[in-house]
């Protein structure tokens, strides 16, 4: 949650109490705001949200080898509290995407500190109120993702959704929080394995990620344009992900310490 917001608290404790007792722990952080070289956005928050769960699991003596860390995009942003729970999250994911990542990590003891596990994305729980250009650029946006989701691929950049091991982010001192982050899937994508210097793992998870389009909320013909304008702006944002050509390019000649230890229980290819 965000410290910003009024009432963070109060609604994280009210999702608790309806949601509690079909988890085994559920807990919240609150994020604070203005934080010194951070900007405001998916990755600042999860930076925080992570680190805090690693204090947890480090306290109580938990093997982090073992815990996985799902991420994926928020839930629409309902005009009241009231509404929170009767409008859907972006992203719904089925029981068997986390029975998958667990028997798969569990299977592969040698490479799962070093995977992350990827799921196809797929936009089709609001696709009957969108306007039919919006529905066309996201079809081709998940297309993207999938051209890498073959046998011999090797390359698998997330899209929003994504999970990896604790012992991972942990190494890699989680997520960005700096301006040069704002595109978080591909960015982790690329702290990842530049930190393992090209020897990060990528799997794909056959239980794809039920997702909306973006929706301005407004019918009619003025809501038909302001979806459009919406879908343009969401564009824009995703265009900032062009910064991770220079941090890419900047890895590629910095000296990373991950490199040159041991990682868990493996020795890095080419590690001294």
């Amino acid at each position: 949650m965000e410290d910003s917001e009024a009432g963070a608290t109060e609604k994280a404790l009210s999702l608790i109490k309806i949601f509690g007792s079909r988890f085994r722990r559920m807990a919240f952080t609150l994020h604070p705001n203005g934080l010194a070289g951070e900007s405001r956005g998916k990755s600042s928050n999860q930076s925080w949200a992570a680190n805090e769960a690693i204090k947890f699991y480090r306290t109580n003596n938990a093997l982090l080898a073992e815990v996985l860390i799902t991420t994926m995009d928020g839930m629409y942003k309902p005009d009241t509290w009231s509404l929170l729970l009767t409008k859907p999250a972006d992203t719904h994911l089925l029981p068997s995407y986390f029975e998958l990542i667990s028997n798969m990590h569990e299977a592969d003891p040698i490479n799962a500190p070093t995977t992350m596990y990827v799921p196809p994305i797929a936009f089709d729980r609001n696709i009957h109120k969108i306007p039919a250009l919006v529905r066309l650029a996201d079809i081709l946006w998940c297309c993207a993702g999938l051209s890498g989701d073959h046998s011999k691929g090797s390359v698998r950049i997330p899209t929003s959704v994504y999970t990896l091991p604790m012992t991972l982010v942990e190494n890699v001192e989680g997520w960005d929080t700096g301006p040069d982050s704002i595109g978080e899937d591909i960015h982790m994508y690329l702290k990842c394995s530049l930190a393992l210097r090209g020897n990060l793992n990528t799997r794909v998870v056959y239980s794809p990620a039920s997702q909306c389009d973006v929706d301005s909320g407004i019918n009619g013909l003025r809501g038909y344009l302001a979806a459009l304008v919406s879908r343009f702006n969401q564009a824009l944002r995703h265009s900032w992900g062009a910064l991770d050509v220079g941090f890419t390019v900047r890895g590629l000649f910095e000296p990373n310490p991950l490199h040159e230890k041991q990682y868990g229980h493996i020795q890095l290819k080419g590690a001294k």
